[in-house]
């Protein structure tokens, strides 16, 4: 990927209706879980160098679950693991999966 294309994958972010308030950081989480398919908030905090109380905040903006923002950008799930009952995992929502499906064509010139 050259500079020409992390521009325009930016611009699919900063171009979505729901943009407002989206943060890089958020970009980077949204991206990590992409890749990795269902991730704990443990590997979120390992990958990105975040605190659990930030993990847990950027996770719930993204998700749909949104209790003290008005902010919801409906991108992630948020699950209990079923190995763990007490841990949580994050997947992609269908709205993660078209955005980052989106990101992917603009990528690869496809737009």
């Amino acid at each position: 990927m050259n500079l020409t294309d992390l521009a325009q994958a930016l611009e699919v972010f900063r171009g979505a209706s729901f943009y407002d308030g989206l943060t890089l950081h958020h970009a980077q989480l949204l991206l990590f879980v992409g890749q990795r398919g269902s991730v704990t908030y443990a590997e979120i905090e390992d990958h990105l160098s975040l605190s659990n109380a930030s993990v847990s905040r950027s996770v719930n903006a993204l998700s749909s679950g949104v209790r003290h923002r008005q902010t919801c950008f409906e991108l992630l799930k948020i699950e209990r693991d079923l190995n763990e009952g007490r841990r949580y995992v994050v997947s992609l929502s269908e709205k993660g999966m078209k955005l980052l499906l989106h990101l992917e064509a603009v990528c690869q010139g496809r737009r």
